[in-house]
């Protein structure tokens, strides 16, 4: 004869007239003890559908669902006689709650009924994606993201478009994505937990390098070469030169500057690799340079003639590659001895404290290499006395 709805019982003895009371509920005629909840994981702090499968018999369709954590109640719609959905956004905190069914049999009695234990997860997050630009169609994404659950299945969500991802360690997943065109594009993890907040990987242009320049280098202090090319993208930089390296400086989309580390060897052919953000800039040849050292003067020895001025410059380092440079004006060596001796004309009309170097093309040695010279003005006959001579 007792309604449905909460309960209270009471217990005495012929000691104690009150002991104690305790409350049950008296579940409706016909509604299932037994219950299925899918999903039975969801994310914290994330809105979710979760539907209850089971036997009901409810006289109204008044019914909502509560967890434990703080009795929480949620809004609830009776689908059919077999299954509830429970609709909101679910625990704040990482835990495991109990999962309540509540309905109102329409007579003012309410019935709350365990229905099942529900995990609520950390949310799915993207902490990174290795790496985050890619430049071609088809490319291998790593991604580092925390709330994953140990034997989930997981996927890959790339505008949409649905991807399976192997799981590599507790945090790390694995993706082979391909038909990608260029431009930004969304990046999520789905799990049964949820799904996460979008993450941006970049498709971009595969970057070319043309040339490099000057391939003849001297080496000195602050030297470096420029490199040309196209769709080049500002990222942490590097320049190898053969087992060498230094940093790689960004200028423009076409455009990056190397400097020579000063472990590379002079009088060698040194191959050239740009790498931006791990992938290396691709020529369609081989890249390479020429390696001097500056030349040193020991001394300088003027020969005149009728026919101009000679400079004979005695010093290290030279090539037939190497130019006189009389101030600012620069010359081709006239005759290669050595690499400790050259001969360059002197070009007229330059008279006078001048300075006299021997370099490259592009490079500047220290000045503590150059030297002054006075250059004389070439022998000349103005006229010849006596006009008469007397055997």
């Amino acid at each position: 004869r007792l309604r449905e709805g909460a309960v209270e019982l009471s217990v005495s003895s012929n000691s104690v007239d009150f002991f104690g009371f305790f409350k049950f509920s008296l579940l409706p005629k016909g509604l299932s003890t037994t219950f299925t909840i899918v999903p039975s994981m969801v994310s914290s702090g994330f809105h979710h559908q979760i539907t209850i499968f089971g036997s009901f018999n409810l006289f109204s369709s008044s019914v909502s669902c509560s967890t434990s954590e703080f009795d929480w109640i949620f809004s609830g719609l009776w689908v059919s006689r077999s299954s509830v959905i429970c609709d909101g956004v679910w625990s704040r905190y990482p835990a495991n709650h109990s999962l309540y069914l509540v309905s109102d049999n329409g007579l003012g009695h309410q019935t709350r009924l365990y229905v099942s234990d529900i995990i609520f997860s950390a949310p799915l997050n993207i902490v990174s994606l290795s790496p985050d630009r890619v430049f071609s169609s088809t490319a291998v994404i790593r991604i580092i993201a925390s709330g994953l659950l140990a034997g989930s299945q997981v996927d890959c969500v790339i505008d949409g478009q649905r991807i399976s991802a192997a799981v590599i360690g507790p945090s790390l997943i694995s993706c082979v994505v391909s038909g990608l065109s260029f431009g930004q594009k969304s990046v999520r993890v789905q799990s049964i937990q949820g799904i996460s907040a979008p993450f941006n990987l970049t498709v971009a242009y595969l970057p070319h390098i043309f040339s490099v320049f000057p391939s003849d280098v001297t080496l000195s202090y602050g030297s470096m070469i420029t490199v040309t090319g196209e769709h080049f993208h500002r990222g942490r930089g590097e320049c190898h030169f053969g087992y060498s390296f230094s940093s790689a400086v960004w200028r423009s989309s076409t455009f990056i500057l190397c400097h020579l580390p000063s472990s590379i060897q002079s009088e060698t052919n040194v191959n050239v690799n740009v790498i931006v953000d791990g992938t290396e800039l691709r020529s369609g040849h081989p890249l390479m340079i020429q390696t001097h050292t500056c030349c040193s003067i020991d001394s300088l020895s003027q020969k005149l003639s009728l026919a101009g001025s000679v400079l004979f410059i005695q010093g290290s380092g030279f090539s037939a590659r190497h130019y006189c440079v009389f101030g600012s004006l620069r010359y081709p060596i006239s005759q290669f001895f050595s690499s400790s001796l050259v001969k360059c004309e002197v070009p007229p009309a330059i008279a006078g404290n001048i300075s006299v170097s021997v370099q490259l093309p592009g490079t500047l040695c220290p000045t503590k290499f150059l030297n002054t010279l006075q250059i004389v003005p070439p022998l000349s006959i103005s006229r010849i006395e006596p006009t008469v001579a007397v055997e």
